[in-house]
């Protein structure tokens, strides 16, 4: 993966890990109010899933034709010889509920894009592509940038991982 992409989901999660581990327990020490909120709060440090960071072209089609094949319109990022943002390695996928999650006064979808990462929206509502990514290498004009990249993360992926 690339070095800006994985800074910042590193920080991302930091700055996450950082507002729960912050959260001031308003009940005094190891009471029964005390461990149910201690529970509820690291809870949502349980909830926080992503998934699906990197995907080979192998496994970008398999997704794209189950799809398809539930009766389903593709988005055109999605197909794989498009080579989109995951194969990449500059996308991930999360939950909605997980985006949701409110650490301090922010979501954690709010975080995410606070350290360059762009949601793609209603379009596919789990999806975050690094903003480098987004603003360089979107579009048809960009498809043999995207390809070069794409075939030689597949290939360390395949043979060097």
């Amino acid at each position: 993966l690339h070095t800006d992409v994985v800074d910042d989901f590193h920080n991302a999660l930091g700055e996450i890990f950082a507002g729960l581990m912050a959260m001031k327990n308003p009940h005094f020490g190891f009471s029964k109010k005390g461990r149910k909120w201690h529970q509820e709060h690291m809870a949502k440090w349980n909830r926080i899933g992503v998934t699906e960071l990197f995907r080979t072209w192998e496994w970008q089609k398999g997704l794209y034709d189950k799809y398809i094949a539930r009766g389903k319109k593709g988005l055109p990022a999605a197909n794989p010889a498009d080579y989109g943002f995951h194969q990449l390695g500059a996308a991930f996928d999360m939950s909605e509920s997980t985006q949701l999650i409110t650490i301090g006064n922010r979501t954690v979808r709010q975080i995410f894009e606070a350290h360059n990462f762009v949601w793609y929206g209603e379009g596919d509502k789990v999806h975050f592509t690094h903003k480098n990514f987004w603003n360089n290498l979107r579009g048809s004009q960009n498809f043999a940038k995207r390809k070069q990249i794409g075939d030689a993360a597949d290939s360390y992926f395949k043979n060097c991982l």
